[in-house]
């Protein structure tokens, strides 16, 4: 009878100790982006496309792989909003590997002593539906100039399986002679004006 008792004492104070035994914490929630949180450009899917006269007769395209940088495009806080787009001029492709390493030598970009151009924006105001207007500098060549480009189609999407993220375009045109590099130009071989094509896509990281 003792023992009967003693046993049904354990099996009850197993139970009140079960029932007192505070319940697990529930699993955190995945980290989700913040709103405002920046996004990393995607190297793997952004390019730089770059066209001028050849000859006066032909456009020759080239462009400039791999893009890195970061961008921020707020609706509610465009003050906050920036755009940083960054080309290894080391990656520049255009089509041949011999004119590949005729753009890099110091007869054109001298890729050791400028290996970056890169565009910093200072202010961006909105314009319409996915349509913005960024002024800041281009840099290129070590030579540094305002400029004011616009952003076409800015579109945000949230993927099944690569993250939250963001994308748009915008071209410009520059004269590469304001940026140290008139080779060809007064010849005629080369033209001066060069238009670009940036079609930029990032990924919003969790905070």
């Amino acid at each position: 009878m003792l023992r009967v008792v003693c046993l049904s004492l354990a099996v009850l104070g197993g139970l009140l100790t079960l029932g007192l035994a505070p319940a697990p914490a529930p699993a955190s929630p995945a980290a989700t982006p913040a709103d405002d949180a920046i996004f990393t450009i995607d190297a793997v899917h952004s390019n730089l496309i770059y066209r001028l006269r050849h000859f006066g007769v032909s456009n020759f395209w080239g462009r400039v792989n791999g893009p890195t940088g970061t961008f921020l495009i707020d609706d509610a806080n465009l003050g906050g909003s920036s755009i940083s787009i960054v080309a290894e001029i080391k990656n520049m492709d255009a089509g041949n590997d011999g004119r590949d390493r005729f753009l890099q030598s110091p007869d054109f970009f001298n890729v050791r002593e400028f290996p970056t151009a890169e565009f910093q924006s200072s202010s961006i105001t909105k314009k319409g539906e996915g349509l913005y207007e960024a002024t800041g500098t281009f840099t290129m060549h070590g030579v540094t100039k305002p400029l004011t480009v616009t952003i076409e189609d800015y579109t945000t999407a949230q993927t099944t399986r690569f993250g939250f993220r963001g994308g748009f375009e915008c071209t410009f045109t520059v004269n590469r002679s304001e940026y140290g590099m008139s080779l060809f130009v007064e010849e005629g071989t080369l033209g001066d004006a060069v238009t670009i094509t940036a079609a930029i896509e990032g990924v919003r990281l969790p905070s």
